[in-house]
């Protein structure tokens, strides 16, 4: 079972489009673990001990993420704004169900986003500027 993932996990993997990685037991994720992987659709993060929103940076084609069931508390307000450094959003699903979120993540600059799980939360109320 797989538990951290380090610095260049996937660089030598540079064609890689899906990655799953569900149901294991990954509580850390080196902010330079999918360094490389620019041609990432899809990630699949569930059913981890994730306790963070992952660092997904320069990740143009992610259309589908899902980060439900881990332990995530907060995501960082520049958290999604990292996946693409052009601003040309693609992410169409974005799961993160059953997590520990007391506040709803900033969701702008998401023109493509069709589907979003937040159920299961502990999130109270949703700002005017969602």
């Amino acid at each position: 079972s797989i538990t951290m993932l380090g610095p260049n996990a996937f660089s030598n993997f540079t064609e890689l489009t899906e990655l799953y990685l569900s149901s294991n037991n990954i509580s850390f994720i080196h902010d330079d673990a999918f360094e490389g992987v620019h041609k990432l659709q899809y990630l699949e993060l569930s059913f981890n001990q994730l306790a963070d929103f992952p660092v997904l940076r320069n990740m143009p084609k992610l259309t589908r993420l899902f980060l439900d069931n881990n332990n995530i508390r907060t995501i960082p307000d520049d958290a999604l704004d990292l996946l693409n450094l052009t601003r040309v959003y693609k992410l169409q699903y974005l799961s993160l169900s059953h997590n520990q979120l007391a506040d709803l993540p900033v969701l702008r600059n998401m023109p493509k986003l069709s589907s979003l799980y937040l159920d299961n939360n502990n999130i109270r109320t949703i700002p005017d500027d969602a």
